[in-house]
């Protein structure tokens, strides 16, 4: 498959190369999130799952390309922020993994 392929899906044609969202404690109004069509991809697996919020490799069920997501979280004195960030993969790049 052409690693453009992402541009014709349906999911992945309105996903970034690199998207993130922030969510912080007593700051709703400054709140980000991924999009929501990022739900529709599936969990392939865990990179690191002896490590805490490791990140995960996730695919496209439409197109199969694949995204790394990851989620982290901070507690601070004042409250926590939760951040996640997913970014598209090459072919190359999953091999990699």
């Amino acid at each position: 498959m052409s690693e453009e392929r992402h541009a014709t899906c349906r999911i992945c044609s309105q996903l970034s190369a690199h998207q993130s969202g922030c969510q912080t404690h007593g700051r709703r109004e400054e709140d980000t999130f991924l999009p929501k069509i990022a739900e529709e991809l599936n969990h392939v697996r865990t990179i690191r799952p002896d490590r805490a919020s490791s990140p995960e490799l996730k695919r496209c069920p439409v197109c199969g390309t694949h995204y790394l997501f990851q989620d982290t979280y901070e507690y601070f004195a004042t409250g926590s922020e939760d951040t996640q960030t997913l970014t598209r993969l090459s072919d190359e790049e999953v091999a990699k993994l």
